[in-house]
């Protein structure tokens, strides 16, 4: 008698899961992502995901139920979707984009496995590098939050904040025994700029292409156009630099893979569940720019789509970057040197759900003009080179980047 009222109270269903499962916000979320995501899905798993997560969470976290179970659904979708709460969307609004300030760091997620997110680089003259920080650090927390409990998206939306108000990080540093503490104040920070190009030797110049906005494509061009005229006029050979790259917006993939390919070349496919997913993009101003290039920067597009190209690409070099390295490796027969690459071939899609809140599904698969997918399995380089020690070199740097000194010595060579 006394097991059969115990299985009856453990087979009782939690209320907060009935209630989530019965509203019309998860019935929302639910036909957004059957209308949209890639592939199909079982509902019954969702709703497992949202059961499983209400009776693991802790009672003490603020996160209402269905917030709760909207994220672990979506987490089992796995991939780069993401649910984004009402908050953190109302940061995303250009007004309060305009008031945020930060430090001054570029970061990506550190492969070592514990959670941590690893500086790449502090922007010349910012809080963070007036404050010693470095490439390579690895941030252990930010204002007493761990980052291992962290998202890369969330850590780098705790370093924002108004203007004047301080900000604490612990770091782990190589060679150091403890974590080292820097408490630095916001400040406004001037946007990082996505491209820079140099000379590296005669006829050959280094682009790094370091994200995909908007402006990039136009950022190519004025970075190229910046050169010396006897570097830009001798223009035979480029290195292309996409590593720690892992993408951005569509329109800038394009019009990027558009500079170094013929006009209406086919640079990338996308194929999904809705019709309008389903598309071919090409070299024409209406696929990436709405207008065509100033006749004044043809003399740059020119020296692009004729230069030999090197490429070098790591294990951080994903999707949109990943698409343009497989488009010129088709279209221009670019070679390929560095590891692996991420293997991220999503598009992805921010779709609004009710109270503000929105989730960022995988809409598309994307292709290249071959038929062939990254997504997964990655770019296999033609040349391939280990990982190096980030502590001891800057990307671009001619004297201590490895892979900028074997594509110009592959490039010298033929």
């Amino acid at each position: 008698m006394v097991v059969g009222l115990l299985f009856v109270s453990q087979a009782r269903a939690d209320p907060r899961y009935e209630e989530v499962i019965a509203s019309s916000a998860w019935k929302t979320f639910v036909k957004l992502a059957q209308d949209n995501y890639v592939s199909p899905f079982d509902v019954h798993a969702l709703e497992a995901s949202c059961k499983n997560r209400l009776q693991s969470v802790d009672t003490s976290v603020k996160e209402r139920p269905i917030e709760n179970c909207i994220r672990a659904a979506i987490e089992s979708f796995g991939g780069s979707s993401a649910y984004i709460s009402s908050k953190e969307m109302a940061q995303k609004s250009p007004e309060n984009v305009s008031r945020m300030a930060g430090v001054g760091l570029e970061m990506k997620a550190h492969e070592g496995g514990e959670g941590y997110v690893e500086i790449v680089s502090p922007i010349a003259g910012s809080p963070a590098h007036r404050a010693g920080l470095k490439p390579g650090d690895l941030v252990y927390s930010i204002d007493g939050v761990l980052t291992r409990s962290l998202t890369l998206a969330q850590a780098v939306a705790a370093l924002r904040g108004e203007a004047g108000t301080s900000l604490t990080l612990l770091v782990v540093r190589h060679g150091s025994k403890a974590p080292l503490g820097f408490v630095m104040t916001r400040e406004p920070i001037a946007p990082l700029a996505s491209v820079r190009a140099r000379p590296v030797s005669p006829g050959t110049a280094y682009l790094r292409v370091g994200r995909f906005r908007d402006t990039t494509p136009n950022e190519v061009i004025a970075a190229i156009s910046k050169l010396r005229p006897a570097d830009r006029i001798a223009l035979n050979n480029l290195v292309l630099d996409f590593r720690s790259c892992y993408g951005g917006l569509l329109n800038s993939v394009v019009g990027v893979a558009a500079l170094f390919v013929p006009s209406e070349t086919k640079v990338l496919s996308s194929k999904g569940r809705r019709q309008d997913a389903n598309r071919d993009f090409r070299a024409v101003p209406q696929d990436y720019a709405g207008k065509p290039w100033d006749p004044v920067d043809e003399p740059v597009v020119s020296a692009l789509r004729s230069a030999r190209l090197v490429i070098l690409v790591d294990d951080h070099t994903a999707a949109g970057a990943e698409a343009v390295v497989q488009t010129l490796r088709e279209q221009r027969k670019a070679v390929v040197i560095g590891q692996a690459t991420f293997g991220a071939g999503t598009i992805e899609t921010i779709l609004p759900l009710e109270e503000g809140a929105a989730v960022r599904l995988s809409t598309a698969m994307m292709y290249s003009p071959a038929g062939l997918s990254w997504d997964r399995s990655g770019i296999q380089p033609d040349i391939q080179m280990p990982a190096p020690d980030n502590l001891k070199f800057e990307l671009g740097d001619p004297g201590t980047d490895a892979g900028l000194a074997r594509a110009v010595a592959f490039l010298v060579a033929k």
